[in-house]
Parts: structure tokens; C-alpha cells; sequence
């Protein structure tokens, strides 16, 4: 994948990183209960915030290849529809490159590969080889 594709998936996952920046802010920001995200689709042009409460994003950011995108800003060649409402929608990035970008550049993803790999094995704890 080469061009817009992967132009389009690096710009979901800059989006991504910024609001994991913007959740990490006090939770006194929000207004009426919801905080004010970044959309994350692909387009590198688009900056439409879009609300959420703080549940809503982390029930998103339970998938590494899961994205809050403003309303009509899925993109249907490379993306599925998880999730609609009247305020965001809920893309994942179909198999193949794209996907495979989401869950690389996913800092929650990668975070939980380094607790991983810090952990003794079963083996090193037993004293075995």
C-alpha cells in the first residue's frame, strides 16, 4: 500500500496520538459532559472536533485499529462501520497495510508490548531455561 492508503492511515494515527493527549488533560474541560476530540479519519486536511465522554473513547480505544471519526468521514475503501450515533462514528480499518499501521503505531498497543516483554517468562521465574 502506497499513496493515499497509507497517507491516509499515518494521518489516522497522528490523530489518534493527539487524543490521547487531549484525554490525559484534567476532566474538568468538558463541556456538558462530553470532551472535544479530534476527528480521526484519514483526510490530513480535516480538524472537525467531534464530542465524547471520556467512555466512549476508551471503549474505542480498546481496539487498536478502531477510530472516532466525525459523522460521513468514513472511508469506505478501507474502513467498516463499527458504530453510529448522532455525534461521531466508529471506523475500523479493514484488513491488510492499513490495518497493520493502526495497530503499529497504536501507543496503548505498544505500551502493553513492552509491559510484556519486562515480565519474566514462567520459565525465568522457575529458575528453568
Amino acid at each position: 500500500m502506497r499513496g493515499w492508503r497509507e497517507k491516509a492511515a499515518r494521518n489516522q494515527a497522528l490523530f489518534r496520538e493527539v487524543n490521547e493527549q487531549i484525554e490525559r488533560l484534567p476532566e474538568g474541560v468538558n463541556v456538558h459532559g462530553y470532551d472535544s476530540f479530534i476527528c480521526e479519519c484519514g483526510n490530513p486536511e480535516c480538524t472537525e472536533p467531534i464530542a465524547l465522554t471520556r467512555a466512549e473513547y476508551e471503549r474505542v480505544r480498546e481496539h487498536a485499529n478502531r477510530f472516532a471519526v466525525a459523522l460521513d468521514h468514513q472511508n469506505p475503501d478501507v474502513e467498516t462501520i463499527v458504530e453510529r450515533n448522532d455525534r461521531f462514528t466508529v471506523v475500523e480499518s479493514c484488513a491488510g497495510e492499513a490495518s497493520q499501521i493502526a495497530q503499529e503505531t497504536d501507543p496503548r498497543s505498544q505500551a502493553r508490548t513492552r509491559i510484556k516483554r519486562s515480565q519474566p517468562t514462567r520459565h525465568a521465574a522457575e529458575g528453568s531455561p
